[in-house]
């Protein structure tokens, strides 16, 4: 199989390398170059790599990040960020890219994600905070809350705010078994595995109820 080609960015040179390091290790992929955030677009157009893994801070990333994915659509962007609390998952979301991913994690453990995104499919978020989706998410508003029941919809917002299973139990008045039984019952009901397939679950519902309103 063909090496995946894949661009690192980062406005921090030594954070850069130790990336390149990682990835280099690895098999699957062939690191076509090293770059800082203003060179990006410019030679993803001109290289077209499978893979772009951009160490962001703030949010002035996100117009670039736009043009970026306007311009190489086929494209798979993971970008790390600091901290994931801080920033509105949706909105970033929404601008097409396959993984958020925490800095404090290794740069080995940060080309395992990447693995895992390009292989399997699948889009890879930490673990929300209260105010990480911008009080958008509302299980009520989503075509697949239909087959919850009242109590797994309560324990599933709660989710969705970024609550511990020992958070939504203590809110809920209810033990941690009896909020592990729930949401058991409705990932599989959502033909989810855990936490964060259920989040991607609810995102794609709620970008499947703004394709009909629009």
């Amino acid at each position: 199989m063909d090496r995946l080609r894949v661009i690192l960015c980062s406005d921090a040179p030594l954070y850069t390398q130790s990336l390149s390091v990682a990835f280099e290790e690895n098999n699957n992929f062939k690191v076509l170059g090293k770059l800082q955030s203003a060179e990006l677009v410019e030679l993803a157009c001109a290289t077209q790599p499978d893979i772009v893994v951009w160490k962001v801070s703030g949010d002035e990333f996100i117009p670039l990040l736009k043009d970026l994915i306007k311009h190489c659509p086929m494209l798979q962007t993971v970008i790390i960020v600091e901290n994931p609390g801080t920033y509105d998952l949706l909105n970033i979301l929404d601008c097409g890219i396959r993984g958020c991913l925490p800095m404090r994690l290794l740069p080995r453990q940060i080309v395992k994600a990447v693995e895992l995104i390009v292989t399997a499919g699948i889009v890879c978020i930490p673990r929300p905070g209260p105010d990480a989706y911008g009080n958008r998410m509302e299980v009520d508003e989503f075509s697949g809350a239909s087959l919850l029941t009242s109590r797994e919809k309560e324990v599933i917002n709660y989710l969705a705010q970024g609550y511990s299973n020992h958070e939504i139990a203590k809110s809920l008045c209810l033990s941690e078994s009896t909020i592990k039984s729930h949401l058991r019952s409705a990932f599989k009901k959502f033909n989810v595995r855990n936490r964060t397939e259920a989040l991607a679950f609810l995102y794609n519902q709620e970008k499947d109820k703004k394709r009909v309103i629009t």
